[in-house]
């Protein structure tokens, strides 16, 4: 009689030494083939020196998937994990992932490459309940989730948890952080009441912490809502308030309350405010090697 493949990856597993069994379960927590991950991230996740990674690899049982990349096949993910017993390591998955993704938040290549394993991370967090990490990861992830234009209901149920959690926390800054994403998704989806709605309540608790960055940026995002609206007068309330509470901060809302002030003057009808802001929008975008420079001169060009 055969041997299922089950039994294989049995009589493998028992010819490892602790250590190495213990790795292989942690693993396991990685979506497997045909995605992959990370050396970095395995070590990190399974708390082992990367030499273990190898005798897994010798043993067959991890597989390489381009340099410095392993995957885990279907089925020896699916026994190891049945035997995953060590419960730290999800948190130390989420704490990884959280702190990745905010280090490299505006690394679009980066994100493209973990997407699976970043979605894998949340789940975990969210559900053994290590909800600083989620929140953190969430709110960093999001950035690029909107670039990408990745809307899915994944991505929604993921902001809506959030902000649940951030309300459980008492965390005000995280709240505040969170609630500008369903506005802006609502705003770039045409559901303008509800954007508007969520980025109000962002504004006002950021306005009660004192955070003048994320006020700034809630206050950004009111403006773009409101100038698509044409509601004028509210639009440049809302990129002079922001650009008022970047001044002592953040470049990059400074730049963008310039730009949203010059596209506001251009709609009144006054074309020199509108160049000026837009100069001035533009010299800090291309002071900081901002993506938005080209954006910028491309409008002023056609002012």
């Amino acid at each position: 009689m055969p041997l299922s493949l089950q039994t294989v990856i049995a009589l493998s597993d028992r010819q490892l030494e602790e250590q190495e069994q213990l790795a292989l379960r942690a693993l396991s927590v990685f979506p497997p083939k045909p995605a992959n991950f990370g050396e970095e991230a395995a070590v990190a996740v399974s708390n082992v020196p990367v030499e273990t990674l190898d005798v897994l690899s010798d043993a067959g049982l991890l597989e390489s998937s381009g340099p410095g990349r392993y995957t885990l096949h279907q089925t020896i993910a699916g026994y190891a994990r049945i035997h995953l017993l060590d419960t730290s390591v999800y948190s130390r998955m989420a704490d990884y992932y959280a702190a990745v993704v905010t280090q490299h938040a505006r690394d679009l290549d980066l994100l493209d490459k973990e997407i699976n394993n970043i979605f894998a991370a949340l789940e975990v967090a969210y559900t053994h309940k290590q909800y600083a990490s989620y929140v953190t990861c969430v709110n960093a992830f999001f950035h690029f989730l909107f670039t990408r234009g990745i809307y899915v209901e994944e991505t929604m149920r993921h902001i809506e948890q959030a902000i649940a959690v951030s309300r459980e926390m008492h965390d005000d800054a995280a709240l505040a952080n969170a609630l500008v994403h369903p506005g802006k998704t609502a705003y770039k989806l045409g559901s303008y009441e509800l954007a508007e709605q969520s980025l109000l309540e962002g504004q006002e608790v950021a306005e009660r912490i004192g955070d003048l960055w994320l006020l700034s940026a809630v206050l950004n995002q009111c403006g773009e809502l409101y100038l698509e609206e044409s509601r004028l007068e509210e639009a440049h309330a809302a990129f002079l308030e922001a650009a008022t509470s970047s001044a002592k901060g953040n470049q990059e809302t400074a730049a963008s309350a310039l730009y949203g002030l010059a596209r506001v003057a251009s709609a009144s009808g006054n074309s020199d405010e509108a160049r000026q802001k837009g100069q001035e929008s533009l010299a800090i975008y291309e002071s900081m090697g901002h993506r938005l420079t080209e954006t910028v001169k491309t409008w002023l060009n056609n002012l």
